[in-house]
């Protein structure tokens, strides 16, 4: 039996080849993503152990139960620390984002931040080659940031620290453990970089270097005792471990979040491995039964299409995974022009190999399941009295087990959507799910039933390509079904997530429009940088500016509610600025409470913390414990991330303003453009400035939303990628089943050109079906998770019907592409040779 599924494998080799396409690009996305997951875990990993300096980690206290948030702590903790036994030097560690410029502008594609540091010499893994910087105007370039900035010893830059633009010329190059990226590290004297930064009085750490005979453990016990218990203190080895186990968990949930598309796109494979075994088996029935007939047993056919299938399943893999070594090294090259890697990866490592092997060789043995089982349980004398294959089970227990699924997800949808129960979330997703799952069982009936109505309408037409070709594509649903099960998985969740982003961007337009007084609103754009009082003189100061909002600073407030540490961000505000610049709703409380010393938090902090206008929270400030009374809730979209106080009130809690966040202008009678190119004008020395219309905004936000659709669509475009592929093979292997049938119609006068309209005609209907079942699948569910989501922010719902009709369009597009192949060779099959095939 071996011999003879080898055999058959080796002879029927273009009948298997889509599905092995099919293995080799769910494997080579798996492979690739896999891989890309734990070199860049590796990148950041080593970033964290080689800006982790000297021995010993002084840091705060966790300040939420996510350990990288920490409370800071006072620079002066560093003179005790010097003075305990074994210690050699302690140093504030400074790490201030600053902004290089290149040629006026921000640099690009060197990495996510530009991070300024002390120079801390004596402290591993430090060595600088060159000078040690010793004034502002002079620095040290780590040698990977060096690289990536195109810069050499002896080059000045020009860079933006707090607002404010500086020069300097680098004088060293610093050299770590490993090459740090995609942090670009600058190390100036300690001065300089305590000056740099927005709070030097506070830090996230100090780093302490003990003498090389120096008992660590003995030196951490008695730098606690020193310190107290605000202080967390420990190896910088115990210090880098906890960061790695930190990057493991975001990169975590970027690796399940692509993962999601893998899964997808390796179901769509079982999906089409299904159909290509069961045709393959309807068209082998015959030989079966001759098997049968001489003695082999049901398990010997099974074991024969299961061995076909590991076949597949291997070679599939085995290309999969050479793809995904190509895949690795094209998207660790885009991270390599970013600055995000310091080098090509070009290798898989081994246990993501193993696991794509096994993963891709499942998939083809559980698609393969069905199909093997019913060969082995075909009697013989039923398999021999149909060379087409045995009769099939009805359709309607499938349509009503579908019906019933379709029934029930809805009405979980709508119950989440209109959250009638409290586990709205999860009725919306089990119902979407169920939406899914019972369209997939009942698409043979829906296939029949839809289909049918476009061969009606085509019975009378002289075109004899379409109406034979709806015919086929009506006559045998369970293939068009499962055929257009890809697309229809496919183009639902490209609906699902084009319905959702358009009713994003719609509803923060409204809320732009409705909220935002302001003509102008001018925000940093680069990470750090701040609003400086020169650049807010030359704004009062240019023509066309009637008033400016300048009174809104951005805070980090530390806050315990129940015993729990939570961060929370703040933004200071006049009360009368802030409704001059701004409408804000309110939820509960009162606007004027601001003015009290109280706190209005917005409605996701206040829904997150479970919190109510008049409860109180306690802020762990610089003063100590602080508590403050929650004046209400507002219900802001513009504001929806951050909460407000009275700059007096930040003060009074012992919290540090970081510079201002944004600025709001009103402009007299002259145009609005005309005012916006003259503040640009003002801040042209200042390009991490950028100056903003509502328009603009809004176009902004756009843009945004753009980028991650597209993100979106080149994820899911694997799926319908491998759902094109399903469509090629259920043709490829359609025009085998009807070799004869299609040489009977060319020997009684049909064209080449009929014959191969017949092919493309169903093609198209089969993805006009699967899109058709998948945009309303989407679309539906896209309705439901805007209404559930409204008490977020997402209000409006907007439903971009141009982008669905363009879906259906490109449908056609596709179902042409996918037919070309097997419509041009069963143009081209001789008519004698074909007809005596059978």
């Amino acid at each position: 039996m071996i011999k003879i599924a080898l055999r058959d494998v080796w002879a029927h080799a273009p009948r298997f080849l889509m599905t092995i396409l099919s293995v080799v690009l769910g494997v080579a996305f798996l492979s690739g993503t896999l891989a890309l997951r734990t070199s860049l875990e590796d990148t950041f990993v080593q970033s964290f152990a080689s800006t982790t300096f000297g021995t010993i980690q002084v840091e705060g206290n966790p300040i939420s139960d996510d350990s990288s948030q920490r409370a800071r702590i006072d620079v002066g903790a560093a003179d005790t620390i010097r003075g305990i036994n074994g210690v050699k030097d302690a140093q504030p560690v400074y790490m201030s984002p600053i902004t290089v410029l290149q040629d006026g502008s921000p640099a690009t594609g060197v990495g996510t931040v530009t991070l300024a540091t002390g120079a801390l010499s004596g402290f591993t893994p430090w060595t600088i080659e060159g000078k040690t910087p010793r004034n502002e105007n002079e620095i040290a370039f780590e040698a990977a940031a060096l690289k990536r900035y195109e810069m050499g010893v002896g080059d000045r830059i020009e860079y933006i620290a707090g607002g404010e633009k500086h020069h300097a010329q680098i004088v060293g190059i610093v050299h770590l453990a490993a090459e740090v990226s995609p942090i670009n590290i600058i190390a100036f004297d300690q001065e300089t970089a305590r000056s740099l930064s927005q709070t030097p009085e506070l830090v996230n750490a100090i780093a302490v270097q003990t003498e090389t005979d120096t008992d660590l453990g003995a030196a951490i016990r008695d730098i606690k005792n020193n310190l107290g218990v605000d202080y967390t203190v420990r190896s910088s080895d115990d210090a880098i471990e906890e960061a790695a186990d930190n990057v493991k968990d975001t990169l975590g949930f970027v690796t399940t979040f692509l993962l999601v598309f893998v899964v997808l796109a390796l179901g769509v494979s079982t999906f089409i491995i299904a159909n290509t075994f069961h045709m393959a088996v309807k068209a082998r029935q015959k030989e079966f039964a001759y098997l049968r007939a001489v003695g082999a047993s049901p398990l010997q056919i099974f074991l024969q299409v299961a061995i076909q299938a590991l076949v597949i399943g291997i070679v599939g893999s085995a290309l999969g995974l050479a793809a995904g070594t190509g895949l690795l090294a094209l998207a660790s090259f885009g991270l390599l022009k970013a600055g995000m890697v310091t080098s090509l990866i070009t290798a898989l490592p081994r246990d993501v190999i193993i696991t794509a092997l096994i993963v891709g060789i499942a998939v083809t043995l559980v698609g393969a399941i069905l199909p093997a089982r019913a060969a082995a349980h075909t009697p013989p004398v039923e398999a021999m009295r149909e060379v087409s294959g045995v009769r099939e089970a009805p359709l309607w227990p499938r349509a009503l087990m579908g019906g019933a699924l379709i029934a029930g997800g809805a009405v979980g949808v709508y119950l989440g959507a209109k959250q009638v129960v409290d586990w709205a979330g999860t009725s919306l997703g089990l119902g979407a799910g169920a939406v899914v799952i019972g369209a997939l069982i009942a698409s043979p009936a829906l296939a029949k039933g839809i289909l049918t109505l476009p061969a009606l309408a085509l019975r009378e037409t002289r075109l004899v390509a379409l109406r034979i070709g709806t015919k086929n594509a009506v006559r045998n649903p369970r293939r068009t079904g499962a055929t257009a099960g890809a697309l229809i998985i496919g183009m639902g969740l490209v609906t699902l997530g084009t319905v959702l982003a358009s009713s994003v961007q719609a509803s923060t337009t409204e809320a732009i429009q409705s909220e935002l007084h302001a003509d102008l609103t001018i925000t940093p754009i680069s990470p750090g940088e701040s609003i400086t009082d020169e650049a807010i003189a030359k704004i009062r100061a240019t023509k066309g500016v009637k008033s400016v909002g300048d009174s809104y600073t951005s805070a980090f407030a530390p806050t315990t509610v129940d015993g729990e540490t939570f961060p929370l961000a703040l933004t200071t505000v006049d009360t009368t600025r802030l409704t001059t610049d701004f409408k804000v709703p309110m939820a509960s409380g009162t606007l004027p409470n601001i003015n009290r010393g109280q706190i209005l938090l917005s409605k996701n902090s206040a829904q997150a913390l479970g919190l109510t206008a008049g409860d109180e929270l306690t802020v762990l400030g610089n003063l100590g414990p602080k508590t403050i009374t929650i004046g209400g809730i507002h219900d802001s979209t513009i504001l929806t991330t951050t909460s407000l106080v009275a700059p007096n009130t930040l003060e009074e809690l012992g919290l540090t303003a970081l510079g201002r966040s944004f600025v709001t202008v009103f402009k007299t009678d002259l145009p609005l453009d005309e005012v916006q190119e003259n503040v640009r004008a003002a801040l042209a020395d200042q390009p991490t400035i950028a100056v903003y219309t509502k328009t603009d905004l809004v176009s902004e936000i756009g843009n945004t939303i753009n980028t991650v659709l597209a993100i979106l669509y080149a994820l899911l475009g694997l799926s319908i990628v491998v759902a094109i592929v399903g469509i090629i093979n259920t043709l490829g292997l359609a025009v085998n089943e009807r070799t004869t049938e299609i040489a009977l119609m060319r020997a009684i006068g049909t064209g080449k050109l009929q014959i191969a309209g017949t092919i493309i005609t169903e093609a198209i209907l089969t993805s006009l079906y699967g899109t058709i079942i998948g945009i309303l699948i989407g679309l539906g569910t896209g309705i439901g998770l805007v209404a559930y989501t409204k008490e977020v922010g997402i209000s409006v719902l907007s439903v971009p019907w141009a982008t669905l009709l363009a879906l259906l369009a490109g449908t056609i597009i596709i179902g042409i592409l996918a037919a070309v192949g097997p419509a041009r060779r069963a143009a081209r099959a001789p008519i004698l040779e074909s007809i005596a095939s059978e």
